[in-house]
């Protein structure tokens, strides 16, 4: 399962997502949305977020096996 750590590097980094959102010309709607660990991300978002926040690809997503999740997690229930 792919977790999806954009909020965990805004928390991190000590960026609200609303200043985050301004950063990147969006709506703060979208990046809580885009914070969630289970929200997928497509590559040209990966590389508008990689850019601003000068990452690499895995410090936000993260390979996570199945049986090392529990099945609300699996459903969207993880938060981090």
């Amino acid at each position: 399962m792919i977790i999806n750590k954009l909020g965990a590097v805004l928390r991190e980094r000590d960026i609200s997502k609303t200043a985050f959102a301004s950063m990147i010309n969006r709506k703060r709607q979208w990046v809580y949305w885009l914070s969630k660990p289970t929200t997928p991300i497509n590559t040209q978002t990966l590389d508008l977020l990689c850019e601003h926040l000068h990452v690499r690809v895995g410090d936000i997503l993260e390979f996570v096996p199945r049986e090392l999740t529990t099945p609300k997690e699996r459903k969207g229930g993880i938060s981090s």
